[in-house]
């Protein structure tokens, strides 16, 4: 698990602030609401449907909370962040991301 400088941990925070809306009306949208478990049952839909995305993703071993953020967060993603760390910060900041979507 990663550690995060300060200028890091600002970096994936304002990350996650700036597309936590759209996150969250996407998992509105689809039916789902905010809690952890219908996050991961959306996210392993999203990765089995998603499969050029998502290659790795094997449906035998369905994916959790932090993954599933990952996957829902995905669209928004850009160079300047590695998706190991993203994982890491969904890992270690679950309550608040949670809290973020709930806004």
């Amino acid at each position: 698990m990663s550690t995060f400088t300060p200028e890091e941990y600002v970096k994936y925070k304002e990350f996650i602030d700036l597309h936590a809306k759209e996150v969250s009306q996407y998992i509105v949208s689809c039916g789902y609401d905010f809690t952890p478990g219908s996050i991961s049952k959306l996210g392993n839909i999203e990765a089995k449907n998603g499969f050029m995305d998502f290659p790795d993703y094997d449906e035998d071993e369905p994916i959790g909370t932090a993954d599933s953020f990952v996957v829902l967060y995905f669209d928004y993603v850009d160079d300047d962040i590695d998706f190991n760390k993203l994982y890491d910060f969904f890992e270690q900041n679950l309550s608040y991301c949670l809290l973020k979507i709930a806004e």
